[in-house]
């Protein structure tokens, strides 16, 4: 075997596995608490239990994609932040293992003021800054969707939709936001080829990724409950929200969103054999 030159932390998340396949197998370790890619270097590895035995001590690049479940029951714990883990869990990594770069999947988040998430990667974001004599690339994706089907689907709209009307089987739902608010979907796909292409060089940045390619909430809901043959009642709890400036210097996937759409939502039919 090779010298590891790269670890995936977190390579079981959509935008992990993808970053994967585009690396080199014979240098690249992967590590997650389950395993979805074969014919890889991996490692079974929990990071709330601080073991890092059969790591390298060092490499030349880390990709931390390793972050706790979007699901809005942690977003309403108030008691208890877990999205705090994520920052105990890279002031680990970088304490066990010495690398030269590192490239973080931080999250659009950032810019939602008091956002749970947004909190904790802005801290995570400036811990590796602050960190001179380590090179940086982070990046602040929006609206990724993969197409690996998980089990435990996240709380974002596009699996919403699968929980509330094909598993729970609901004739009549409510959904956050307004039917004229707009999304722009980018595959895992594109954006993990992209930052890996990026990763080679040698500089510093934050950087977002994003589609201006949008499309209204309703039409995405159309679209879900025209594809998956379904009829039912949707209302939405929000008036129509502003738009928000461009915040940072982005790089724009020019997808089409409900291409990616179907492709996931095929996928799902075609694994649950509906």
């Amino acid at each position: 075997m090779k010298k590891i030159k790269n670890i995936v932390f977190g390579c079981s998340s959509q935008i992990g596995i993808e970053i994967s396949k585009k690396l080199k197998k014979d240098e690249t370790l992967l590590s997650s608490r389950n395993k979805v890619i074969n014919s890889y270097n991996w490692i079974k590895n929990d990071l709330n239990k601080k073991k890092f035995k059969g790591f390298p001590k060092k490499v030349d690049k880390i990709f931390f994609a390793a972050s706790p479940y979007y699901l809005k029951k942690n977003l309403k714990n108030k008691k208890k932040n877990i999205y705090l883990n994520e920052l105990i869990w890279l002031k680990n990594c970088l304490k066990e293992i010495k690398c030269n770069k590192i490239i973080y999947i931080s999250s659009s988040s950032v810019y939602v003021k008091r956002h749970p998430i947004g909190k904790i990667k802005l801290q995570c974001e400036n811990y590796i800054m602050k960190n001179r004599l380590l090179k940086y690339q982070i990046w602040r994706p929006y609206n990724i969707i993969g197409n690996y089907i998980s089990d435990n689907l996240s709380d974002h709209l596009h699996n919403i939709l699968i929980k509330k009307i094909l598993i729970n089987k609901k004739k009549n739902i409510s959904l956050a936001g307004n039917f004229n608010d707009r999304l722009g979907y980018s595959s895992a796909k594109k954006f993990a080829q992209i930052l890996v292409n990026k990763s080679v060089k040698n500089k510093n940045f934050i950087l977002d990724y994003r589609n201006n390619k949008t499309d209204k909430i309703g039409e995405i809901v159309i679209f879900f409950l025209k594809i998956f043959k379904k009829k039912i009642t949707y209302k939405f709890e929000h008036m129509e929200r502003t738009k928000e400036k461009n915040r940072n210097k982005a790089i724009l996937s020019n997808e089409n969103s409900i291409s990616i759409l179907k492709q996931y939502y095929n996928k799902y039919i075609n694994e649950k054999k509906m």
